[in-house]
């Protein structure tokens, strides 16, 4: 650009300025002009008009606080429970698979219900909920294998946990109210906390029911029915103690599944067992009578009644026949615990949970198992935490051929190469204390320095990672052609790299190396005696023979040579044709020769032109040297 050029850009009003605060906040194409285009950083970050012609980075917040905070407790949960597995890459993979020298399924539970607690997950919620019900699936799962007790105490035992586990579920929402009604805390199924409530609210006769034996609580029916009150809360209190639901199957759409099954298991009859109790539920919700087990997010919806909730999938994992050949993907499914279909936070750690369960009949697909990491490892990507996607793509859930594991590894490294930068020192740290190959990061970065022209970096990161072969082409058609172009300090840079690759490098860039020794030489020479003159004229000659045979070669075949060879570079300098470079080198090799020859011939090195050719002539160089004269 010319200094009028110059002087009008330096006068131009900056790009901000033209943002009109009346212009559209939603269609940015108004505000920012139609060559502008929406679009999310890394960490799911972007871009938009603000007040006086600002431009604001902002990143939307997909999820609550306390939701993410628990999403981070359940990863690093999952990576202290799970162990590496050796595969015939060299990078690790982690499962929670039976059989690993790992902790215990009962410690691995445990870490998870901690972390979900002392992340701030309230008791109850979904995410609780999951993992307290994993814990009853194995404790019933270990009783059974033990066979230490016969089948009704075993169906007890798994009768009994279930109930505490709902009215556990169940109690927190009523310790939570302020304003608690008698029969918010009589649905719930504790009797103690039941009790506690109907004395606080004067019901001194019903606070001594509760506390009564379940005997006692059943033979009050016909004295029920034949009183008159007029509070209807206590009226149907009253009613479901006494194990009558005929009053709630009217009003079904005010509980959930959860509350329900805890009165049913508090206040109803003793089932046989897990299965036929769920058996005898589910004929009540097709029938009219019981609540749907929908999950929170659709209850009292008009599509309430087409989706499980996550929770009552995993009841039913339990009370599942066994021996019936299923899959676990319907369990897991993100449709019983989130309104995003791509939500799976929690599937991921259920399942990898359930795997972790020893003689586990229930297992993911391998269809199953890629939907389900690579769509966390997606999620995790949008939210920023890629770090976290790499180690989840890297996870397994069921035992298989070595090869079915290659495409984690491929997926990972992508994702590194994809997000790594110079800044995300944390990251690096992280993967690289899980195992993950430094070779990764090494060459993200090269890659990196390519796309901004960096040659000497993009060089110095591939030999990092040991790319040799490719840090080879990057030398010999990115740098050495622009080497006898460059200035002092940048000429040694590439010196430094040329002699890096004496040994495992290209014939050109050996050549190259000695061609800048041989010019160095022949300078050293100046000051020498006619001795070592003598000693040393020979060996620089037929070094220079050895020099030009390479570049000749090169030269030949100059038409044929793809100077970037695929690398898709544009260097920060202007890049010198190679057949401009052997050209130039070729002919400084041939004044060389006449150097070492006048050195030779007593001459000084600055000899004048004839006096050059004269020796060219008489000597046994040939033509080229002469040509070069002339």
């Amino acid at each position: 650009p010319s200094l009028h050029d110059l002087d009008m850009a330096a006068n131009m009003p900056s790009y901000t300025s033209s943002l009109s605060s009346t212009k559209s906040k939603i269609d940015f194409g108004q505000s920012m002009g139609k060559s502008f285009r929406a679009g999310f950083g890394p960490n799911g970050s972007f871009l938009f008009p603000g007040k006086n012609g600002t431009i604001i980075l902002s990143r939307p917040k997909f999820e609550e606080e306390d939701k993410e905070r628990v999403n981070m407790a359940l990863l690093q949960s999952h990576q202290l429970s799970s162990q590496k597995m050796t595969n015939g890459e060299n990078c690790p993979l982690f499962s929670m698979l039976p059989g690993l020298r790992g902790p215990t399924i009962e410690n691995t539970l445990e870490t998870y219900s901690q972390s979900v607690r002392e992340a701030g997950a309230p008791q109850g919620s979904v995410t609780a909920d999951a993992f307290s019900i994993l814990s009853i699936v194995f404790q019933q799962r270990r009783a059974v294998s033990s066979a230490m007790q016969d089948d009704d105490s075993l169906n007890r035992r798994c009768i009994y946990a279930l109930a505490q586990f709902l009215i556990s579920s169940c109690s927190e929402e009523v310790c939570g109210s302020k304003k608690t009604s008698i029969l918010a805390a009589v649905s719930t199924g504790d009797l103690r906390l039941a009790a506690q409530v109907a004395s606080s609210l004067g019901l001194v006769q019903l606070s001594i029911l509760l506390s009564s034996s379940p005997e006692a609580r059943k033979s009050i029916l016909g004295e029920v029915e034949r009183w008159v009150l007029n509070d209807s809360e206590i009226n149907r209190s009253y009613h479901i103690i006494a194990g009558d639901f005929s009053l709630e199957e009217n009003r079904k759409g005010e509980w959930d599944f959860k509350r329900w099954l805890a009165m049913k298991l508090t206040y109803g009859p003793m089932p046989p067992s897990w299965p036929s109790f769920l058996q005898a539920y589910e004929k009540d919700v097709a029938e009219g009578s019981a609540p749907f087990p929908s999950p929170p997010y659709l209850h009292n919806r008009p599509n309430a009644t087409k989706v499980e909730s996550c929770i009552y999938r995993l009841i039913k994992l339990e009370g599942r026949e066994q021996g019936r050949s299923e899959t676990l993907g319907k369990y897991v499914d993100p449709s019983g615990y989130s309104i995003c279909p791509h939500d799976f936070s929690l599937a991921f750690h259920v399942a990898a949970c359930l795997s972790a369960i020893p003689n586990q009949q229930c297992i993911l697909s391998p269809l199953e198992e890629f939907t389900l990491i690579d769509g966390y490892s997606s999620q995790l990507q949008s939210q920023g935490l890629w770090q976290w996607a790499v180690y989840v793509t890297l996870c397994v859930f069921n035992v298989g051929p070595e090869q079915s594991y290659s495409w984690r590894i491929q997926r990972a490294k992508s994702l590194v190469m994809q997000n790594f930068s110079s800044r995300d020192e944390k990251a690096r740290l992280f993967l690289e204390g899980i195992g993950v190959p430094a070779d990764w990061f090494e060459l993200a970065l090269a890659y990196r320095s390519k796309s901004a022209g960096d040659a000497y970096s993009f060089i110095h990161h591939l030999v990092s990672a040991n790319e040799t072969e490719e840090a080879n082409k990057a030398l010999e058609r990115v740098v050495i052609p622009n080497s006898l172009f460059e200035s002092r300090d940048k000429l040694s840079k590439i010196l430094q790299l040329i002699d890096a690759f004496s040994d495992d490098g290209s014939d050109l860039i050996s050549k190259v190396g000695d061609f800048f020794e041989l010019a160095r030489a022949i300078s050293d020479l100046q000051g020498a005696t006619k001795e070592q003159v003598a000693v040393a004229v020979p060996a620089l000659l037929d070094s220079c023979k050895e020099i030009e045979s390479v570049f000749y070669s090169y030269k030949a075949s100059e038409d044929s040579i793809d100077q970037t060879g695929g690398l898709d570079m544009i260097p920060e300098t202007a890049l010198v044709p190679m057949g401009s470079f052997l050209a130039q080198a070729l002919s400084q090799v041939s004044e060389m020769k006449l150097q070492l020859l006048a050195l030779q011939s007593g001459m000084p090195p600055s000899s004048t032109t004839s006096q050059m050719l004269k020796l060219a002539r008489g000597s046994s160089l040939g033509a080229e040297a002469t040509r070069w004269l002339l």
